[in-house]
């Protein structure tokens, strides 16, 4: 007889094969709990590398959502589930509500410093935003008093909250899928001046994806530089600015939104990463997953000149800082890395080192599950 505890993970904004929420928790709480994961999918249900993958219909339209927020209230309490674990901040209250029906610990997952980011919603009319930060900030902190457990992704978030249920679970990339990241990275060099740029997630305004194309204006045209940008943009009007600019540069490719393995392949086809996100609040108080998937594949990074993240990128020697609202800035550390190829293999190296050593899964893994066995080893 199966004596595992019940895990019920949801979320009606994520996907369900997100990589935070399947691909790192889901996945590794699979190996000691009965998991079900209820999330956005195009299916009702399939069970996938150990954990039980209930679908959502994925409504589109914010006013819908909440047609979502009681399904899923629905679903948790006829789950009868030991912990509940939710990614949403717009389900708060079906979390206490959860907590109020069930009399079982609810873990609130907060994957950014949500306050910051309202302040960069081109949805919300810019007159508001700074009133509503302010209000969801106090308003978040005072339901997360009524969860057993929150999480958060940054020492920043955690200091916020001075609680001691709060777990620190940062947003470190798996454990290398490959164990040739070294052969690679000496192949790489290889390429001499031949090199291949990308950039894969997000394409949004404040991720400066528009500065970064940019660049090629200042890149020399008979230098053999080509960029890949793969994801979604979630603005029509600047979708249209960025691609009216890449139909004048054939350097550059967009091949949309791709699956979290392709553009992990993309990733070990490629010579440079680049994330020069803008220097806006919801960016510079975060650390993206994105420079640490570049590092565990062995890639140098071209990133912005954030002070958080000097640490990281300078700290260990493994790319070059911009400033990400000059495109110039950043063309010559393209081409600086370009005609440097045993720059960029030395970069890539450290970068990879630093990856297994300090920012990967494997210890992220571990703070998760002891804040599981905590929760219910106190029930």
């Amino acid at each position: 007889m199966d004596t595992r505890k019940r895990v019920f993970v949801f979320s009606c904004v994520h996907k369900w094969d997100d990589v935070r929420v399947f691909h790192k928790q889901a996945m590794s709480l699979s190996r000691f709990y009965d998991v079900q994961l209820h999330a956005i999918a195009d299916f009702e249900y399939k069970r996938v590398n150990g954990v039980d993958v209930y679908g959502l219909p994925n409504y589109g339209k914010r006013y819908k959502r909440p047609l979502l927020w009681w399904e899923l209230l629905k679903r948790a309490v006829k789950a009868h589930a030991d912990i509940y674990h939710f990614h949403d901040p717009e389900l708060i209250p079906t979390g206490l509500l959860i907590t109020w029906i069930t009399h079982k610990p609810v873990i609130y997952d907060i994957h950014e410093d949500y306050p910051k980011a309202i302040l960069t919603k081109s949805w919300i009319p810019k007159f508001i935003r700074k009133p509503i930060a302010a209000f969801f900030d106090w308003f978040q902190k005072l339901c997360v008093k009524g969860f057993a457990q929150v999480i958060v992704v940054t020492e920043e978030l955690q200091r916020s909250f001075r609680s001691d249920r709060v777990t620190l679970v940062q947003n470190f990339p798996l454990l290398a899928m490959r164990d040739d990241v070294e052969k690679l990275i000496e192949q790489r060099r290889q390429h001499g001046e031949h090199v291949k740029l990308v950039y894969a997630g997000g394409l949004t305004e404040i991720r400066g994806i528009y500065e970064m194309v940019k660049a090629f204006d200042y890149i020399p045209k008979d230098m053999n530089v080509n960029l890949i940008l793969a994801g979604s943009f979630n603005d029509k009007g600047y979708e249209q600015k960025v691609l009216d600019y890449i139909k004048t540069e054939n350097r550059i490719s967009f091949i949309g939104q791709v699956s979290y393995n392709d553009a992990y392949q993309l990733m070990c086809d490629s010579d440079i990463g680049l994330i020069c996100f803008k220097p806006v609040a919801h960016n510079t108080h975060s650390l993206s997953n994105k420079m640490f998937e570049y590092m565990s594949v062995g890639i140098p990074v071209i990133a912005s000149d954030f002070e958080l993240w000097k640490d990281i990128i300078e700290g260990n020697n493994c790319g070059i800082m911009v400033d990400p609202l000059d495109s110039r800035q950043i063309a010559d550390a393209i081409v600086y890395l370009t005609k440097n190829p045993d720059k960029r293999a030395e970069m890539g190296i450290n970068g990879y080192k630093a990856y297994m050593n300090k920012y990967n899964w494997g210890a992220e893994e571990r703070k998760l599950l002891d804040a599981y066995e905590r929760l219910l080893k106190n029930r």
